[in-house]
């Protein structure tokens, strides 16, 4: 979805926003706001539920977590039908331009989800399908179980270093006859691509390495994070009181997504939580948080659950190269 489409759905339903709204086409963009609406028609849900988008087989699902909300019957039936009516609108509105009077057009592999085109966008969708069906048929074998599914969220230069890289690397195989001998897992996690082989026992070393180098290589070229850009003010209109007085976040896009997810947990915990600060001072990182008066076993809950963000933020990586900040002070 583009960004402006992003954008707005964040300012219309701040509570119920969620990043995962980035992974769906544009076409569907009504289609979420009109749900996201129904959930305030609901009840109070406000800070009581926490709501993610995922693109199915079928269609687009929601699910729809609730934190701290007595769930009566006569809301749980409206929510239930509000969920129907998103996935039935996902099947009948084109992905590209949200028009009704759609054709369902199966994924390039077994595994892949049908997508939703219009008369006027179907043709260039299916040649995409075609196209990506002889790719895979050239690179079934470097997949232990068959060709996987593209994640539909994967961005288009990303999806073409992806299939640039596999065929680098079965042209490695093939060289090397080491077909049987080398499979790669490959998946779009967090706004990466993930490109990651496995060797058989009896593959050649050599070839090990520089199939290797290829997979860290796409992984590095399909970064989606380059700019360390300040998050505070956003954070604020999402989370309002979670965020501390005089806190700043300064992280990249992927880095600030999964603080995302993860103050959407420890808002869940009846601990008072309020984050103080979380930087990527690039090189080296402070991340500093508080929470009232609670119990032992929930303080070492959220003190797990920070450390695991600390790690999964990279702040780790004491070699992680230096990055960029964003250029002209970009929001």
């Amino acid at each position: 979805m583009k960004p402006d489409k992003i954008e707005t759905l964040r300012k219309r339903h701040p509570w119920y926003f969620d990043a995962s709204v980035a992974t769906l086409p544009d076409g569907w963009f009504h289609a979420v706001d009109h749900f996201l609406s129904q959930l305030k028609e609901i009840g109070d849900l406000a800070d009581c539920v926490v709501v993610r988008f995922e693109r199915m087989p079928y269609g687009l699902q929601a699910f729809v977590a609730p934190w701290q909300f007595n769930w009566t019957g006569e809301s749980a039936l409206a929510l239930l039908k509000a969920q129907e009516a998103l996935l039935l609108a996902s099947q009948s509105l084109c992905e590209v331009c949200g028009l009704s009077g759609v054709t369902a057009l199966p994924g390039s592999t077994e595994r892949a989800p049908a997508s939703f085109f219009c008369e006027e966008h179907l043709p260039s969708a299916a040649a995409q399908v075609e196209q990506e069906k002889a790719l895979w048929a050239d690179l079934g074998f470097l997949f232990a179980d068959g060709p996987p599914s593209l994640d539909p969220s994967m961005p288009e230069d990303i999806r073409k270093i992806a299939f640039d890289y596999l065929g680098k690397i079965a042209a490695q195989v093939r060289e090397w006859e080491q077909v049987g001998y080398v499979h790669i897992r490959i998946a779009f996690e967090d706004g990466l691509l993930v490109m990651r082989p496995t060797y058989i026992p009896g593959y050649e070393l050599l070839v090990g390495m520089e199939i290797t180098e290829l997979c860290s290589t796409a992984g590095e070229l399909a970064d989606t994070r380059p700019y360390i850009q300040d998050w505070t003010d956003r954070a604020r209109a999402i989370f309002g009181s979670l965020i501390g007085e005089g806190c700043v976040i300064r992280l990249t896009s992927r880095q600030f997504y999964i603080l995302q997810q993860t103050l959407k947990i420890a808002a869940s915990m009846d601990v008072d939580f309020v984050l103080k600060d979380c930087i990527d001072w690039n090189p080296g990182y402070e991340v500093d948080y508080d929470c009232g008066t609670t119990t032992p076993f929930l303080e070492k809950e959220l003190d797990g659950l920070m450390s695991t963000l600390v790690v999964r933020l990279g702040f780790t990586e004491t070699d992680r190269p230096i990055l960029p900040e964003a250029p002209g002070g970009r929001p």
